[in-house]
């Protein structure tokens, strides 16, 4: 899948980096605290350059996904401040336009009623015409290997491949910021990597940002950047590709 930036930068040959600065991301001192005074996320700093591909790591109940919701403007019941490329939530005039942020849920968050070519054709609408996002996302539901199901309502749908769905209708609307949460926990090895590389690739082919919440070391292997979570704080680090598969296993 070739994805390009151009539709929004207004100039074929910019990058999202280019034309925007890119999309970084900057958590300062960031606490959640449940009603049960248990803190869900402890006082979490992290930096992510614009362009980086992240892996978050760690056990069940460590509070990735409540980071990820954080990060993605769906949580603002928080402390500590949260800025993408400098602006932070409360200069919301200021962050990109519409679609330019994706997240994939872990339930794939699709419209039940609708079919799956449907669940990911409105994610375009705002930047391409009806026949062409049509197109686009037809084709993109084949490379994931699920256009065999275009036409069947979400409803209908197996996790997995509400799974993929999800990660097509992020990806058609050539976002600057994607955040995954468990994209590929459904799928078999197989397609948990055909899945995991598309989304890679087009992160790095887009220039977007990408932070995927994972308990897959081999999605986590392709990210150039790795952290581990536990009890609301990012503990552990694990940079580039000195750290591989195994060492990655231990801490899951």
């Amino acid at each position: 899948m070739s994805l390009s930036m151009s539709a929004f930068c207004g100039q074929p040959d910019q990058s999202a980096a280019e034309c925007f600065g890119g999309l970084s991301i900057s958590l300062r001192g960031l606490v959640k605290i449940l009603p049960d005074g248990r803190h869900v996320l402890d006082s979490i700093d992290l930096e992510l350059k614009a362009g980086d591909t992240a892996a978050l790591c760690g056990p069940s109940g460590s509070g990735k996904t409540s980071l990820a919701h954080v990060i993605a403007g769906i949580d603002h019941d928080y402390q500590g401040i949260v800025s993408l490329s400098g602006f932070s939530f409360q200069e919301s005039e200021n962050f990109p336009q519409p679609g330019r942020v994706a997240m994939i849920f872990q339930d794939g968050g699709l419209f039940d009623n609708l079919t799956a070519l449907q669940n990911v054709a409105m994610a375009a609408l705002f930047r391409y015409s009806t026949a062409e996002a049509f197109r686009k996302s037809s084709d993109l539901l084949s490379e994931l290997g699920i256009g065999h199901i275009a036409s069947v309502r979400a409803r209908g749908l197996s996790a997995g491949e509400k799974q993929r769905v999800a990660v097509a209708r992020a990806l058609i609307s050539e976002p600057i910021l994607i955040i995954a949460d468990e994209p590929t926990a459904c799928l078999d090895s197989a397609t948990a990597g055909l899945v995991g590389d598309l989304l890679v690739e087009s992160a790095v082919s887009m220039t977007s940002t990408l932070l995927v919440i994972t308990h897959d070391p081999i999605l986590a292997s392709k990210c150039n950047r790795r952290f581990i979570m536990r009890d609301g704080k990012i503990t552990e680090s694990m940079a580039g590709h000195e750290v591989g598969k195994p060492e990655i296993d231990g801490f899951l």
